[in-house]
């Protein structure tokens, strides 16, 4: 579940490089972060008077042929017709091409372009998320905005294309929702939410909801947060979609348990609690980093999203919480994160700081330490 805050800045930004048709956008957030309600939005602004298309990718980026299939069909309105049906073999390259085969003035919104990765497997594909960058980087390809929820990868496949093809991105961070943006609920707690959720809306909305119907805070987050509750559906969601993607699958969960334990250790700490070497603790980190479920700030190590993080303390023990028992974590988590209340564990609750391109992932010796 995702819900529209206003965001005029990030708005304007995205509506004045399709304006000027000199400046592609690359849309980076984590999941719930709004990206596709951004994308719903510039559509509605703009799809009256340009050809349009809003095509999500993950869900067909299943196999070259799918892809090219299932993208010409939704992006009728935006791409010209293909001259003829091209052989299976080259049902990417036909995809890439038609790229460059759009109407006068129209605009792709391509969601989750990342998704495109998993392609290089097929015969024929080499360095699809590269391919498609370079493609959209040229003078005749559309306005485009494209969306995704892993910066590293996203920023690894930038150090690959070329100087032209990486000038003419955009690369905007969705930043935390701020309690300023929240309207009437600013006034009423709207500090709290903020610092309780990490500011993504996907946390946000639910609690708004259940403070207008007269909870409190802690009472709206217990709610959310027991079983079938929508904060906890969306945090189950979430870990498996982004544990599933990254290298060493097991271990990498076992540093997330480690980290739910206690947030803000460095990688010596983590090492010993896995009773692993710091070489293999680091490969671990490095792949949680890529898939945007950790991030590290002055060489300690944190959850990107907190609410996730209060999910696998209550959902980690391998089996249902009592309402007691999710009570109480709750407190805990509010204790950490509100304001007043700086515990060592705490890190700003901001889930991305400003990026900029080459990849934001630490060079590895920048991750040991001595002690």
């Amino acid at each position: 579940m995702e819900t529209y805050i206003p965001r005029p800045d990030i708005e304007a930004r995205l509506l004045a490089n399709i304006e000027s048709g000199k400046k592609a956008t690359t849309l980076l957030g984590p999941r719930g972060s709004g990206k596709t309600t951004l994308l719903r939005r510039v559509r509605s602004l703009i799809g009256k008077t340009r050809p349009t298309a809003l095509i999500q990718i993950e869900p067909i980026a299943a196999s070259p042929e799918i892809l090219c299939e299932r993208f010409l069909h939704v992006a009728r309105e935006a791409i010209s017709p293909g001259s003829s049906r091209s052989s299976k073999s080259g049902a990417f390259k036909r995809f890439v091409s038609s790229l460059s085969k759009t109407k006068p003035g129209a605009v792709l919104l391509l969601d989750d372009i990342t998704e495109l990765r998993t392609l290089s497997y097929f015969p024929g594909v080499e360095n699809p998320l590269e391919s498609v960058l370079e493609a959209l980087s040229k003078k005749q390809s559309p306005n485009c905005v494209v969306t995704s929820r892993f910066p590293a990868w996203v920023a690894s496949s930038f150090e690959d294309l070329s100087t032209t093809a990486r000038a003419h991105f955009d690369v905007v961070d969705i930043p935390p929702l701020r309690t300023d943006q929240l309207g009437t609920h600013a006034l009423n707690g709207g500090e709290g939410l903020v610092a309780a959720t990490g500011g993504l809306p996907v946390h946000i909305a639910p609690l708004i909801a259940r403070l207008e119907e007269g909870d409190d805070l802690p009472t709206a987050l217990a709610a959310e947060m027991t079983d079938h509750g929508q904060l906890e559906v969306e945090c189950r969601a979430t870990l498996g979609q982004l544990l599933h993607r990254a290298r060493g699958y097991g271990a990498c969960k076992a540093v997330l348990h480690v980290l739910a334990e206690e947030e803000g250790l460095r990688l010596t700490d983590i090492a010993r609690r896995l009773d692993r070497t710091p070489g293999s603790s680091r490969d671990y980190l490095r792949w949680l980093e890529e898939v945007d479920l950790i991030t590290v700030r002055d060489k300690r190590f944190f959850f990107v999203d907190p609410v996730l993080r209060l999910w696998l303390r209550l959902y980690g023990r391998g089996e249902f919480p009592s309402r007691d028992i999710i009570e109480a974590e709750v407190e805990r988590h509010l204790s950490q994160k509100l304001p007043g209340e700086r515990p060592r564990e705490t890190a700003p609750t901001t889930p991305h700081e400003e990026r900029k391109l080459p990849p934001p992932i630490a060079p590895e010796e920048d991750l040991m330490e001595i002690d």
